[in-house]
């Protein structure tokens, strides 16, 4: 603990944020002092906020609930001030998980729910505000978009139950436009519009790549969210022409393969596709994707998948053509 407010300060914490779960004897005050004076400052790295985040998840259990309650109301004004990096969002939402997790699955919930759930509804409020009001998106802040896409995709796979088809349809306007149609309000909505591929607006790329992978956490949840864009995604890798939109459609695409794996098995030769297409961010991310699903077995060898990854050991890229030798 003498580190931490040292010139290895990041150091420090790392190690500490390492060792801290299998430390049954910490100085817990020490460690708050160190919360308060993270909190209070503005000189803090991204990287060793999100270290500290870690330990004062790790140490939630030993706290008493004045100590939890004083943390929980820093985390959620910090949250919302949408100031925060997107690494440090994903460590604080993850503490807030720590500090309200109890043996009690339904108390666990009903914490989430009352403070992930607040959290979208805020950032809902902000997409409505943008993508709804007339010449919204002229006078977009691209980074507070960014900021409250990806809290929202974060929160929300804490607390299902308070994503509702509006918060869906807003994620997805970001992708396409249905204005008309949700602008009547959320009692007129239908479950589902007809959507056949991502199609651009105003909105920058960058909002837009975003936009994917909270739309890809949405579907995490909710397993008939999948069964409607996985179609969608399939099409986008065929026929976007966004690099970074479709980079992150593999990326849920995958990810979806781990929890929904029966279904997305369909879609494989759609991915291993993209082992041949023509930006080398897209081949290896997806090289990258396919291998850990192979390993893990939640894919198997079958169809084009093998000549595919064949083509990849000649790519041009050095790199793409050395990652199947060193981690197959």
């Amino acid at each position: 603990m003498s580190h931490t407010e040292a010139e290895h300060a990041a150091g420090a914490w790392l190690l500490l944020s390492k060792v801290v779960p299998s430390s049954p004897r910490l100085p817990y005050g020490k460690i708050l002092d160190a919360w308060e004076s993270m909190f209070s400052s503005k000189d803090v790295t991204a990287t060793t906020c999100c270290h500290i985040l870690c330990v004062m998840g790790d140490i939630a259990e030993h706290l008493n609930g004045e100590t939890k309650d004083r943390i929980v109301a820093d985390l959620m004004s910090w949250l919302k001030t949408f100031t925060l990096s997107l690494e440090v969002i994903c460590a604080a939402v993850e503490t807030l998980y720590q500090l309200g997790r109890s043996e009690d699955v339904k108390e666990t919930q009903a914490f989430l729910n009352q403070h992930c759930g607040e959290l979208v509804s805020v950032s809902e409020a902000y997409l409505a505000g943008i993508i709804l009001r007339e010449k919204g998106a002229q006078n977009l802040n691209e980074e507070l978009m960014v900021k409250h896409l990806h809290t929202l995709g974060v929160v929300s796979l804490h607390c299902p139950a308070k994503v509702g088809k509006r918060t869906v349809l807003l994620v997805e306007s970001v992708l396409t436009t249905h204005c008309d149609q949700l602008a009547e309000g959320p009692e007129e909505l239908p479950l589902s519009l007809p959507l056949s591929q991502f199609k651009a607006n105003s909105l920058p790329t960058r909002v837009r790549a975003h936009g994917v992978i909270t739309l890809g956490k949405l579907c995490l949840q909710h397993e008939e969210l999948v069964q409607k864009y996985l179609p969608v995604f399939a099409r986008e890798l065929e026929l976007g022409t966004e690099v970074a939109v479709r980079n992150n459609v593999v990326v849920i695409m995958c990810d979806l393969c781990v929890r929904y794996t029966n279904i997305v098995d369909h879609y494989i030769p759609n991915i291993s596709a993209c082992l041949r297409d023509s930006e080398a961010v897209i081949r290896e991310q997806t090289l990258i994707m396919l291998t850990n699903l192979l390993q893990e077995e939640f894919v198997k060898w079958k169809g084009a998948l093998f000549f595919r990854f064949m083509v990849a050991l000649v790519d041009p890229v050095p790199a793409i053509a050395r990652y199947i030798p060193l981690h197959t």
